[in-house]
C-alpha cells in the first residue's frame, strides 16, 4: 500500500527504513512467527520486485533460584531469593 510502517495488534510494528531493511517492534507478550511484511522496490529501469520479511520472536523464560535457611526455633531467619533474566 506503499506505507512505511505496519502495526498488527498482538504482535508488533513492522517499518521499512530507506535503506531497505525492516526493523520490527514487537509487543511485549508476542512470541512466535510474525505475519511478516512484504516489501516492494522497483529498479531504474522501472522494474518491480517484492520480498516478504518474516521475524522469528523466541520466549524468554526468566529462572529463580530459591533460598533456604536452618537455624534454631524461635530465632528470626533471613534469605534472598536470586532473580535472573531468562535466556531464550
Amino acid at each position: 500500500d506503499g506505507s512505511t510502517t505496519k502495526t498488527i495488534p498482538g504482535e508488533g510494528t513492522y517499518k521499512v527504513n530507506p535503506d531497505g531493511t525492516v526493523t520490527f517492534t514487537p509487543e511485549k507478550t508476542f512470541t512466535g512467527k510474525g505475519t511478516g511484511v512484504t516489501v516492494k522496490r522497483v529498479d531504474k529501469n522501472g522494474t518491480p520486485v517484492t520480498a516478504k520479511y518474516t521475524p522469528t520472536v523466541t520466549p524468554v523464560t526468566p529462572e529463580g533460584t530459591p533460598a533456604e535457611t536452618t537455624d534454631i526455633q524461635g530465632k528470626e531467619q533471613n534469605g534472598k531469593p536470586e532473580f535472573k533474566p531468562g535466556n531464550p
